[in-house]
């Protein structure tokens, strides 16, 4: 199994956090913003992303799920890491 880690600024405009890999196991995205980060589809926005409170993570373990894009868009700059298995 391979490690990927990344990361990336998020701003205002929703931005790819990962693109998909079918070998994908679990994903962990953490918040090291001070605001909250929101995670979904390219069409994720403050409404309708997952909300991710500044300074914690989430675990997403895919199991048979779709392995997909994973964006991100937060209502000011934001600081966020990936790990991918």
């Amino acid at each position: 199994m391979a490690y990927s880690s990344s990361n990336t600024t998020v701003t205002s405009s929703a931005v790819k956090l990962v693109p998909a890999n079918p070998a994908r196991s679990k994903l962990y995205i953490a918040n090291l913003g001070a605001v909250t980060l929101f995670i979904g589809g390219p069409n994720v926005s403050t409404t309708n992303g997952y909300p991710l409170a500044a300074s914690t993570g989430t675990f997403i373990d895919y199991g048979q799920a779709d392995k997909g894009d994973v964006w991100a868009v937060t209502s000011t700059t934001c600081d966020v890491r990936v790990l991918e298995l």
